[in-house]
Formats: C-alpha cells, sequence, structure tokens
C-alpha cells in the first residue's frame, strides 16, 4: 500500500468520524429541546431563551400560558356535551342537518371566545417586550404554528 493511499485512507476516516460527532452532537441538542418542550416550564425557558427575556418577562408569560391551559381545559370540558351530541347525531343513518348545525354552532360560538381571549392574553404579553424581542417571538410563533 501506497503512502499517499494510507493518507487518503486516513483522511477519508477523520472526516467521517467528525461527520459522526456533529451527527451526535446535533442529536443530543435536539433531543434536550424536544425533552424541554414536554413540560410547560420548559416552553417557557425555551421561548425565554431565545428571546432573552427578563426574569419579569418570563414570570408573564409563565402566567400567560398558565392562563391559556387553564382556559382551554375549561373550553374542553364546557363543549364536551355538544360534542358527545354532535358525534352521536352525525353517526345516525339519517343525521339531523339542522340540529348538527346547531351544535356546531354553539361549540365554535365558545371556541371563538376562547380564540379572542388568547389574542388579548398574546397582545398584553407582547406589550412587555421590546420590539425586536416581538419579531423574534412572531418569527418563532408562525414558524412553530406553519403560517
Amino acid at each position: 500500500m501506497s503512502k499517499r493511499y494510507s493518507r487518503l485512507v486516513t483522511g477519508i476516516l477523520v472526516v467521517s468520524l467528525l461527520f459522526n460527532v456533529f451527527f451526535v452532537g446535533a442529536y443530543l441538542k435536539t433531543r434536550k429541546n424536544f425533552k424541554r418542550l414536554k413540560t410547560p416550564e420548559g416552553r417557557v425557558e425555551l421561548i425565554a431563551g431565545r428571546l432573552d427575556l427578563s426574569e419579569e418577562q418570563k414570570d408573564i408569560l409563565s402566567e400567560k400560558l398558565k392562563n391559556l391551559r387553564r382556559m382551554r381545559k375549561e373550553l374542553k370540558k364546557n363543549n364536551r356535551a355538544e360534542i358527545e351530541a354532535f358525534w352521536q347525531e352525525i353517526a345516525k343513518d339519517n343525521p339531523d342537518p339542522q340540529k348538527l348545525k346547531e351544535l356546531l354552532r354553539s361549540s365554535l360560538t365558545s371556541r371563538q371566545e376562547f380564540t379572542l381571549s388568547a389574542i388579548e392574553s398574546l397582545k398584553s404579553f407582547l406589550q412587555t417586550l421590546s420590539p425586536s424581542q416581538r419579531q423574534v417571538y412572531v418569527k418563532f410563533m408562525r414558524k412553530k404554528m406553519g403560517f
């Protein structure tokens, strides 16, 4: 085996090893971020890190998200009967279109009220941010939500 060939093989192995090290590092970082996203506190920490939030801003964000979770839970609880009635009606051989509309209307009205409250909460949180933090947050949320 020539010296040149030996260097080539060594070089390829070194490059391969570097790719593996970078891959494992990226995997571990991504895994850590996903674990953080599983808890409300972790989500707040992730957002706080990206936006460089002060402790006060972080507390406000945490409180807003806590309120949204509570409101979402109440919405689900309050709409449970209508949703169940909707599925029972639609499963019938001849579902009543008028009844389906009424059930949907009721559920959509409370969902709309929740959405409007969530928007107000978001607006009040955004007012605590600097313009640059606001831009980063909006970009982050748009990417997360897909629009």
